[in-house]
C-alpha cells in the first residue's frame, strides 16, 4: 500500500512539472465506478488525464453498501464532429479510452483468508482494473456529457476463458455479457 502511494505522489507531482493544461471536476453514475463517483482531474498535453476519485454503492439484497476509491488514466483522441443540437452548435468527440485501478471498501472484504479457504486460491482484496471507452458530447468550451462503456479485468479474464458460453448468450460476440455503461458530466475549471 505505502508503495501506491508513493507511486500515486510521483505520478501526479512529474504529471504537474509537466504543465497542466486544465482541471476538471467528473461526476458519474454506474460504469463500475459505483452509483455515483466523483473524481478530480487534471488535463495535460490536451490529450491526457490523470483523475483520483471516490465514490459508492448502495446496499441491495446481494451486498453491503461499499466506498469505491479510483485512480484513472485517459487518453482523449482528438477527432471532433461538430452537429446540431437544439439550435447550438456542439462537438461530438466519438471516443477517448481509459485505464482506472478501483478499490473498494466493504466491511465484509476480507483482511486474511477464513481457514477453510487454501492459500493462494483467493487474493483478499477489493482492487481491480477497468478498462473503459467513452463517447463525449461537448456542449462548450467548459461543460462536456458522456457515455462510458467498461469492463473489469476479470470480466475480460472471464470472457476469453468461457468464450463459447458468452458468445452463445450473449450479443457482440459476448461482450453484452461483461461490458458495462455510464453516464456522466465534466466540468473544466
Amino acid at each position: 500500500m505505502n508503495k501506491t502511494i508513493v507511486a500515486v505522489c510521483v505520478l501526479f507531482s512529474s504529471v504537474v512539472c509537466a504543465g497542466i493544461d486544465k482541471q476538471q471536476i467528473e461526476i458519474q453514475h454506474a460504469g463500475m465506478t459505483g452509483t455515483v463517483h466523483v473524481s478530480y482531474g487534471i488535463r495535460v498535453f490536451d490529450d491526457h488525464v490523470f483523475s483520483i476519485g471516490a465514490g459508492m454503492v448502495n446496499e441491495s439484497s446481494s451486498h453491503d453498501d461499499m466506498e469505491i476509491y479510483s485512480l484513472k488514466y485517459r487518453y482523449n483522441f482528438e477527432t471532433r464532429v461538430p452537429f446540431k443540437l437544439f439550435n447550438r452548435v456542439v462537438e461530438w468527440q466519438v471516443a477517448s479510452l481509459s485505464v482506472t485501478g478501483i478499490q473498494g471498501n466493504d466491511d465484509n472484504l476480507y483482511a486474511s483468508l477464513p481457514d477453510k479457504i487454501p492459500d493462494g486460491y483467493y487474493l483478499p482484496t477489493a482492487n481491480r482494473i477497468v478498462f473503459g471507452v467513452q463517447s463525449t458530447i461537448h456542449l462548450n468550451s467548459k461543460y462536456q456529457v458522456y457515455w462510458d462503456w467498461s469492463v473489469l479485468d476479470v470480466g475480460l479474464i472471464n470472457l476469453v476463458r468461457n468464450y463459447d458460453f458468452y458468445r452463445d448468450n450473449y450479443k457482440f460476440a459476448g461482450l453484452a455479457g461483461v461490458v458495462t455503461y455510464g453516464i456522466g458530466m465534466r466540468v473544466e475549471l
